[in-house]
C-alpha cells in the first residue's frame, strides 16, 4: 500500500488535548480523522498521481470503518495496526477523483453488530471549497538518490510560491522504519530550509515536501480532524557510515596560485573550506576550526572558490565561485607565523585544518602555502613539510 504522510496527521495527536461539546459517544472509540487531496509528484523519476487519502484513529473496540462521499461514493477503510485505518486513493486522472468531491463526509462505524455514525466537512470554515495547492515541491538538499549525506544535514527546498498554500510540512524517516523519525510544519510559506537535522548513519531514508492548504476542527460529536489539499514530492537519499574523520578541501588565500605567505606582514590570511554537491559546509562546527593549531577569529558563508580535485594537496586554482556555498575564514596572520616556528624563505608548507561537524564527526583537509621575506635558514630540502596540531 502507497505510504501516507503522517505529519500533518501529527498535529492532530496535539490536538486532543483541546475541549468542545460531545453530542455522543462516538468520540469514546474515534480520537481523529485526516482527510487530505494530493496532488503527488512523488521521486523525480515516478510518475505522477492524484490521491484521496483518509485516515482514522481508533480504539479497540471497533471492527470497521466505512464512508459515504459527497457525491454518493462508499468506501470501506482498512485497518493497518495501531488503531490506524486506512483508505488510499491513487488515480491517473484529477477527473477520478469526482468520486469524492467536496462537502459532509459520513463515517459508519462498526464495533460488531452495532454502529455509530459520524461526519466531517471537507471543506473550508465558512462552508466553502478547500483550493487545491498544484506547485510541485521539489527537495534540493539531500538530492535524490544522493549517497554519502552527512548525519547532520541542513534540509532545504525551493520556494512555495503557490498563492493557495497555507503551511508547509516536512518529514523524514528510515525506509525500513514503521515510523517518522522527524516532522516539522510552518506557517510561513516563505520558509526554505530547515535544521540542522541529526541522521542515523548507514541508513536509507525517505524525505517528504509538501505544500498544504489545511484546517484543524472539532466535528459535532467531538472528534478533532485536519482536512486538506496539498502537493508533495520526496527524495531518497543514503547517510554515511560512521566515519573516523571526512576529509574535507580547503583553499588558502582563494583565488591566489600558489599561496604566497609573507610572515613579515600583520593583518590576516584567509581560508575557505570549500563546499560541494556532497558536503554543506553549513554543518561544520565554526568553533572548532583550528589551521595548524590556530583558531579563526572571523568566519562567514561564500562562494569564493572551486574544488580542485586531483588529489594533491599543493596542487590550486585561481578559478572562482563553483556554485557551492564556501565556509569563509580569517587568521591572523603573526598567530600563523608563531605556530609556524623557524622557517626558510621559499619553503613550501603544507598546513593541516581540523574540525568537527555539528554531530562531532571530525573533518580535515589540507592546503600549501610558500614563505617569503624570511631570512633563509641552512640548506635543506623545503618541499612539503607538514604543519599540523599534535594527535
Amino acid at each position: 500500500m502507497r505510504q501516507i504522510r503522517r505529519g500533518i496527521f501529527a498535529v492532530l495527536v496535539v490536538l486532543l488535548s483541546w475541549t468542545a461539546p460531545i453530542s455522543a459517544d462516538v468520540s469514546d472509540h474515534i480520537s481523529a480523522i485526516e482527510m487530505s487531496q494530493t496532488w503527488s509528484y512523488s521521486y523525480p523519476d515516478a510518475p505522477f498521481s492524484y490521491n484521496f487519502d483518509i485516515v482514522v484513529l481508533s480504539d479497540t473496540t471497533v471492527q470497521g470503518i466505512s464512508f459515504e462521499s459527497p457525491t454518493g461514493g462508499v468506501f470501506n477503510l482498512t485497518y493497518v495496526g495501531s488503531g490506524e485505518w486506512e483508505h488510499a486513493g491513487s488515480y491517473a486522472t484529477p477527473e477520478e477523483l469526482n468520486v469524492y468531491g467536496d462537502g459532509d463526509y459520513v463515517f459508519t462505524i462498526n464495533y460488531g453488530g452495532s454502529f455509530d455514525t459520524t461526519s466531517v466537512f471537507y471543506g473550508t470554515p465558512d462552508g466553502g471549497v478547500i483550493p487545491q495547492v498544484t506547485q510541485e515541491p521539489v527537495i534540493t538538499n539531500p538530492t535524490h538518490e544522493q549517497s554519502q549525506v552527512s548525519t547532520t544535514v541542513i534540509l532545504s527546498w525551493g520556494q512555495c510560491t503557490d498563492t493557495n498554500a497555507n503551511s508547509i510540512d516536512i518529514e523524514w524517516w528510515p525506509v525500513d522504519a514503521s515510523g517518522l523519525e522527524g516532522w516539522i510544519r510552518f506557517e510561513d510559506c516563505s520558509v526554505s530550509r530547515y535544521g540542522p537535522v541529526s541522521l542515523t548513519p548507514g541508513r536509507l531514508y525517505k524525505a517528504s515536501l509538501a505544500f498544504n492548504h489545511a484546517y484543524f476542527g472539532i466535528n459535532s460529536d467531538g472528534i478533532h480532524y485536519v482536512v486538506d489539499k496539498d502537493s508533495e514530492g520526496a527524495v531518497l537519499f543514503t547517510t554515511i557510515p560512521a566515519p573516523g574523520w571526512i576529509p574535507a578541501t580547503i583553499d588558502i588565500k582563494p583565488g591566489s596560485c600558489p599561496n604566497p605567505f609573507n610572515v613579515k606582514r600583520r593583518g590576516v590570511l584567509p581560508v575557505a573550506i570549500l563546499g560541494s554537491e556532497d558536503f554543506d559546509v553549513g554543518m561544520i562546527d565554526v568553533a572548532s576550526i583550528r589551521l595548524a593549531g590556530v583558531d579563526p577569529n572571523r568566519s562567514g558563508y561564500e562562494d569564493v572558490a572551486t574544488l580542485v580535485m586531483d588529489g594533491d594537496e599543493c596542487e590550486c586554482t585561481t578559478d572562482g565561485p563553483d556554485g557551492y556555498l564556501d565556509l569563509t575564514l580569517k587568521f591572523k596572520t603573526q598567530d600563523i607565523v608563531e605556530a609556524l616556528g623557524e622557517v626558510a624563505d621559499g619553503e613550501e608548507l603544507v598546513l593541516t585544518l581540523t574540525g568537527v561537524l555539528l554531530d562531532e564527526t571530525p573533518i580535515e583537509g589540507e592546503d600549501c602555502i610558500r614563505v617569503i621575506k624570511k631570512k633563509p635558514l641552512r640548506h635543506r630540502e623545503n618541499r612539503g613539510r607538514r604543519l599540523h596540531p599534535h594527535r
